[in-house]
């Protein structure tokens, strides 16, 4: 299955399909490609005619069909893009005619299924899935790599007029989430807070917006410490987040349980490919930084920790009566 690479060089090369589905979850690389393909077949002016879009809830075959087979004004080809349409479930009486369509786009269009808030979930036993197959270059938007992911915000922070270093880039993708379309907010803050030609950590930490996961970090980090204040006010900002009481303990039991992993991999001899691994780590960032942790605190803290996270989820289920509201401070209370 392509990538986002494949599909970026097939723009660059002037190689446009007539036929493409995308999805995944990496949306600000959905939209670039969707953008890219729309500003080389689409002139400035000829969006009404040569830009056909719509939504999926609702759309019919014959309309979709009119604006496929149309011919394009003043230009080679046209653009139909549909978001949000459920190709498989589309009714057994009508995939004869879906799959027609999809079997014979003419080479004046280039049409897109776009899914963007629905999932794509293909079917092997399916005409439409068979149709694809045949015509349609299906392409998943992943996560990207950390490599690529770093070379990304760094190249971004540049085009601001400010340099970030390896190590800060790390931070920051690990504070601010693997998310480009949220990435790409945080580097214009940073760019327009920071008054130095180089990011700081403090510029980082003063602007930007952690994600849920960097805080339980943060509050783990400090009840390794034994700094109450510290971890009280970080779980007044995870609280400040809205989430229900339920996610909270789940990402702090995560990160608590990649303690516990660290812990064992201290006493163990084990490397940071290996927390990365137990973890589901992508980054040896958050494995390091449980593993400075680990080593303040012993074996069997870490285990009292992940049974006091057992006690806290039976409170939120109601084997225990107690204030939902309360349950994270009683944690935090029974842990630091």
């Amino acid at each position: 299955m392509p990538g986002y690479a494949e599909v970026n060089r097939d723009i660059k090369e002037g190689k446009i399909g007539r036929l493409y589905l995308f999805f995944g979850e990496e949306a600000y690389l959905r939209f670039h490609c969707l953008d890219q393909i729309k500003k080389a077949l689409v002139p400035d002016g000829a969006e009404g005619f040569n830009l056909h879009r719509f939504s999926g809830k609702g759309l019919l075959l014959p309309k979709l069909t009119d604006a496929v087979e149309s011919v394009p004004f003043l230009s080679e080809r046209k653009l139909v893009w549909v978001d949000d349409f459920d190709l498989m479930g589309i009714p057994a009486a009508e995939r004869d005619g879906w799959a027609a369509l999809l079997d014979n786009i003419p080479e004046t269009c280039c049409l897109i299924f776009h899914y963007d808030t629905i999932p794509y979930k293909p079917d092997g036993r399916s005409k439409i899935q068979a149709a694809l197959n045949r015509n349609a270059s299906v392409v998943e938007f992943k996560e990207q790599e950390d490599s690529a992911l770093i070379a990304w915000v760094a190249r971004h922070f540049k085009a601001l007029g400010k340099e970030i270093d390896r190590s800060l880039c790390e931070y920051f993708i690990f504070r601010c989430g693997r998310s480009m379309t949220a990435l790409y907010g945080e580097v214009q803050k940073a760019a327009a807070y920071s008054e130095e030609p180089r990011i700081t950590q403090n510029v980082i930490d003063e602007v930007t917006e952690p994600v849920l996961e960097a805080v339980s970090f943060d509050l783990s980090d400090a009840v390794a410490d034994g700094n109450t204040r510290k971890a009280s006010r970080l779980l007044q900002t995870l609280q400040w987040m809205r989430e229900p009481p339920e996610v909270l303990l789940g990402t702090v039991g995560k990160t608590l349980r990649g303690l516990y992993a660290a812990r064992l991999a201290i006493e163990h001899k084990k490397t940071t490919r290996d927390v990365m691994d137990v973890c589901g780590y992508r980054s040896p960032y958050p494995a390091e930084k449980l593993l400075r942790s680990a080593k303040k605190r012993s074996l069997a803290w870490c285990q009292n920790a992940l049974l006091a996270c057992r006690e806290a989820d039976a409170m939120l289920k109601g084997e225990i009566e107690y204030e939902r509201e309360r349950v994270m401070e009683w944690l935090l209370a029974r842990i630091v």
